[in-house]
């Protein structure tokens, strides 16, 4: 059961050329279950305060859900009806941005191995405390787990060795906007202007920083509508890591995870990623940040790179990560990544996103450990990669990438 995730996978542009017919087969079963599941409702609220809260409730959730018969009483005849038993489980929480990918994942990997993954999309930083207080045994994350919280993995975990970051979804932030007015042109950003536009320094759309950067636009006069998060985001945290980074002389307030602690003020706000964008949707002037797989048919800007303006897309993303260090220090088998977000060549995308999934090297229960390295093998696996590229609009992991993740996978297990 997929709790926290919306069903996006009638509206996902499907890539050519899928590996083999194999992947085929597990991208077409997954698409299959997903249109016959009707989309729950969207419900929104606006709240009177400092900040304007949308209250945009999650939009579908696939439920894996399984038949239990009536126990029988009495005598023990072939008729009687007996108890079904509940197929196996494994538990999971976190990103949001990776929620429609975790959705994917589950469903085939059921399918094929009879596991069934609850996985509650909550937040990266949530999904980090959940697993961090023993609550789930992996979490998913857009930002790895940094030193502190690795000393706590430590504890948390069976054996020694703490906690691994597992890089298994790569996928471009989309500056998402609802401006009727343009609809079908590319909108362009400078750096210096969108830092601007979430301070609540550019206003309006007709402002002349927008205006010197889209001479072939005709731009509305109408009101800017900024919506945020308002959990604790990893989309957030790598939103605010590009504008520190490109625009340092204009985005002041750092990089943060919660914009309601450490954010600027005057903006509307969502929870999730669905949230926002069904936030951005429901309005005309809109603009906010989440995952391009997510935003359905609203538009996406063009950002400032390497003297011009890239769109997002899974190959710019792709370029990014490729550009990327591997970071050191904690465990060897760990695959934690610094994203290079100051590219000096076109085609790279440096607003994206490494959502990882966070599990323990050792775990006191061995079918807790298997379960664990069954799934993650199959997110990694070339079959996992294309199912979240075709169904999520995200970007596979290298070949070489794959290859050493497996390493690392393979010594999860128990410790007796």
């Amino acid at each position: 059961m997929i709790r926290g995730d919306r069903d996006m996978f009638q509206q996902s542009a499907v890539a050519p050329g899928l590996a083999n017919d194999e992947n085929q087969v597990a991208v077409a079963a997954v698409r299959s279950q997903a249109m016959s599941i009707s989309p729950t409702p969207v419900h929104s609220h606006r709240s009177a305060g400092r900040r304007r809260l949308y209250d945009a409730r999650r939009i579908g959730a696939i439920v894996f859900a399984s038949t239990v018969a009536l126990v029988a009483c009495g005598d023990d005849d072939a008729s009687s009806p007996r108890s079904t038993p509940e197929p196996p489980t494994l538990a999971g929480s976190g990103s949001s941005a990776m929620g429609t990918a975790m959705t994917a994942w589950s469903s085939e990997f059921e399918r094929q191995s009879g596991i069934g993954v609850e996985y509650d999309a909550i937040g990266s930083g949530a999904g980090r405390d959940q697993f961090l207080d023993g609550t789930v045994p992996f979490a998913g994350s857009d930002v790895p787990l940094d030193d502190e919280e690795y000393a706590q993995s430590v504890e948390r975990c069976s054996g020694e060795r703490g906690a691994v970051n597992l890089p298994h979804f790569v996928s471009p932030i989309a500056v998402a906007y609802n401006l009727p007015e343009i609809e079908g042109e590319q909108l362009n950003l400078t750096n210096d202007a969108l830092a601007l536009i979430f301070l609540g320094e550019i206003d309006n759309w007709s402002d002349p920083a927008l205006a010197e950067a889209n001479p072939d636009l005709t731009l509305p006069d109408r009101p800017i509508e900024v919506i945020v998060r308002n959990d604790n985001s990893g989309t957030t945290n790598n939103f605010t890591q590009y504008l520190a980074a490109n625009a340092p002389d204009v985005w002041t307030p750092g990089v943060f995870s919660d914009w309601f602690d450490e954010g600027p003020s005057g903006v509307g706000s969502a929870q999730f990623t669905e949230g926002v964008v069904a936030a951005v949707a429901a309005g005309e002037g809109t603009i906010g940040y989440a995952d391009l797989g997510q935003i359905g048919s609203l538009s996406a800007a063009a950002i400032e790179v390497a003297g011009g303006f890239e769109m997002p897309t899974p190959e710019g993303a792709a370029a990014l990560f490729e550009s990327s260090e591997r970071l050191t220090g904690n465990n060897d088998a760990d695959f934690a990544f610094e994203l290079n977000r100051t590219p000096d060549t076109p085609g790279v995308y440096p607003l994206s996103l490494v959502a990882y999934h966070i599990v323990c090297l050792d775990y006191e229960d061995a079918d807790t450990a298997e379960r664990i390295r069954e799934f993650m093998t199959f997110a990694g696996s070339e079959t996992g990669q294309a199912i979240a590229r075709d169904l999520a609009g995200s970007s596979p992991i290298s070949d070489s990438l794959r290859e050493q993740l497996a390493s690392t996978i393979n010594e999860i297990g128990p410790t007796s």
